[in-house]
């Protein structure tokens, strides 16, 4: 051990070392408490007045000091150990003390669990324009209520506090025991609990969200509506697709768009179903209305009246599949989409061992708007999108915006499990996706005054599905191009994971590995650390 080092770990190990140590750390940590946190300054006079202690104990134990060589090395031992145990105790009760009296919060979860998202902190912080008050309804009785019932009313109560931290005094809450005062139930009109009432304390606004498995969404479109702040609606097509567009259990469901649904609500849209087939009518308050793998052909009716909304200035998302129908593949070519025959495979930026499961990353993206934060997407079954014509053959064309771009290496394949290219497939690069805005239909003369329309497509539809929405940023992505789609530019922004079970899948060798390192390894550096300092002290 360098000479430097062992004579200020022996000294440590003497009683005089451990005072001192423990004497001016508390010291200093009472001096840094009392003046950086002025609500706790009488908590920081308390550790201050503990080292000084320290200090004064320093002083009495070395005037009290036996003559008795011996005697004075083993009552010294004795008493720098008991001294630095119970130091390192009350160090570690303040600690906490501190941290739990302090207004600090910290997610130290990999995924955000606990991370309040964007839409929610900025309606919080810039959208909250008057005070609102939750007053939130639970029993206090462990006995009359369920472990579920009670683990819900927690997270609801945790949530509510951080919209109180969060939003700079316009946000209060209280929790009253609905059994204890019926009448305050009564008068808000509560009849089932856990629940919490959002009132607005000048609109005289009210809503009350009941027991939920997602209070941040919950609480925030109560916010939303008792602001007198609207929603957008979106509509998803139904009857083109054998897509479930409505099952959020099954996280590894390969057609089922039910956490994308979810995911649109938890971006405080409004989301609705809509079949065309049974009536041809697009509800005057759509935003958006996304076609999600489609492998129907339009009706004449359900047609006529998509193609009038779009020409009304509506906006589409078509998520599409290789092997389009026709009727779906001359919608979006009179808008200047044209959806190539056949698969992508790209050679050169794939998921490993899968050419035709196309992989983008930062080089691969081309709108900012969309793309700026996301990192890796990733897109089975993809179709090739092009262009219908060049842009400047497009007088309606008022913008034209690619989301991602393969590949130069990649090629349209007319069969997914063939991955040689042959000098008869049509080269890449492909559009992944594309936000178009035209000014009426490209096949026909429009006049300058018709509004403009927005449709973006994307050749796959897979990379929404439950199976892959979580799958690094595809949820982005998707999320994303529809805050851009619909005009909500603000909301764009890489969101909070929802909770996971990670669990850590090993071999038997691993296994045995890990037990002989906490069976052996662990005690044996111990030891080894022990020594050294019993060989410094010897």
């Amino acid at each position: 051990m360098p000479p430097g080092i062992r004579g200020p770990l022996a000294y440590v190990g003497t009683l005089r070392g451990a005072l001192v140590t423990v004497g001016i750390f508390a010291s200093a940590v009472g001096l840094a408490t009392a003046a950086v946190l002025p609500e706790l300054r009488s908590l920081g006079l308390g550790i201050f007045a503990s080292g000084a202690a320290a200090l004064t104990f320093l002083a009495m134990a070395t005037l009290m000091r036996p003559y008795h060589r011996v005697a004075r090395r083993t009552q010294r031992y004795e008493l720098a150990s008991l001294v630095s145990v119970l130091a390192l105790t009350g160090i570690v009760a303040l600690f906490n003390y501190v941290i739990v009296q302090s207004d600090v919060v910290a997610d130290l979860t990999a995924s955000e669990q606990y991370t309040l998202a964007p839409q929610t902190l900025d309606t919080l912080t810039e959208r909250l324009d008057a005070p609102v008050e939750a007053t939130a309804f639970i029993v206090d009785d462990s006995n009359a209520v369920t472990p579920l019932e009670a683990l819900i009313a927690e997270r609801m109560v945790d949530y509510l506090r951080e919209f109180e931290r969060r939003s700079g005094g316009r946000f209060s809450y209280q929790v009253i025991d609905p059994e204890r005062f019926p009448d305050i139930a009564y008068s808000k009109e509560v009849t089932q609990w856990p629940s919490v009432v959002f009132e607005n304390a000048n609109a005289g606004t009210r809503q009350k969200v009941v027991a939920t498995s997602n209070p941040e969404q919950e609480f925030l479109t109560a916010l939303l509506v008792v602001l007198g702040l609207s929603q957008k609606s979106i509509y998803v097509l139904d009857g083109y697709s054998s897509w479930d567009l409505t099952d959020q259990n099954d996280p590894d469901a390969p057609q089922t768009l039910g956490f994308a649904l979810r995911g649109l609500e938890g971006d405080s849209y409004n989301v609705g179903v809509l079949n065309l087939i049974e009536d041809p009518r697009i509800p005057d308050d759509a935003s958006l209305i996304i076609a999600a793998a489609p492998d129907h052909e339009l009706g004449i009716e359900d047609g006529t009246a998509l193609n009038a909304y779009l020409e009304g200035g509506g906006r589409l998302l078509a998520l599409l599949q290789p092997d389009l129908p026709g009727s779906w593949r001359a919608l979006i070519a009179r808008w200047g989409i044209d959806a190539l025959e056949g698969y992508v495979i790209d050679p050169d930026s794939h998921v490993a061992g899968s050419e035709w499961v196309p992989l983008v990353g930062n080089e691969g993206y081309a709108s900012t708007e969309v793309t700026s934060e996301a990192s890796t997407t990733f897109f089975p079954s993809l179709a090739p999108l092009w262009v219908v014509r060049a842009p400047e053959d497009m007088p309606t064309l008022v913008d034209l915006k690619p989301i991602a771009l393969t590949s130069e290496n990649s090629f349209a394949s007319d069969r997914i499990e063939r991955v040689r290219r042959l000098s008869t497939d049509l080269g890449g690069p492909f559009m992944v996706g594309v936000i178009a805005r035209v000014r009426g239909p490209v096949d026909r003369p429009v006049p300058a005054s018709a509004p403009v329309t927005t449709v973006g497509v994307f050749g796959d539809a897979d990379f929404v599905s439950n199976r892959y929405f979580y799958a690094f940023s595809n949820s982005d992505l998707f999320l994303n191009t529809v805050n851009h789609i619909a005009g909500d530019d603000a909301l764009v922004s890489i969101r909070p994971k929802p909770t996971v079970f990670r669990e850590m899948a090993m071999t038997p060798r691993e296994l045995e590995i890990v037990r002989y390192i906490g069976w052996f390894l662990l005690p044996l550096l111990v030891a080894l650390f022990g020594s050294a300092v019993w060989w410094v002290r010897r």
